[in-house]
């Protein structure tokens, strides 16, 4: 076997483990952080916002409230799935 052979199976190697321990790592921090995802108060938060949307198609509200409510809705959507997301 050559040495060049030899280096690229070593290489390959490489890549594979750091593959698995990617998706590794990534289970066990989904694991860790699923406790703390509120799937039901997400969900109320997301139909709020599309009740705003409809409002405001509708003209029954302003652009500037839209915002600020809005604004305040996906603060707390992110704020309710931030650590989810960073896994």
């Amino acid at each position: 076997m050559k040495k060049s052979d030899k280096q690229n199976a070593l290489f390959i190697q490489r890549v594979i483990a750091y593959i698995v321990d990617a998706m590794i790592i990534s289970m066990i921090a989904v694991l860790i952080s699923y406790p703390f995802y509120d799937s039901s108060n997400i969900e109320k938060l997301n139909n709020t916002s599309s009740e705003l949307a409809t409002k405001k198609m509708n003209n029954k509200i302003d652009i500037e409230t839209y915002i600020n409510e809005n604004k305040s809705i996906n603060y707390e959507i992110s704020r309710k799935s931030g650590i989810v997301s960073l896994v």
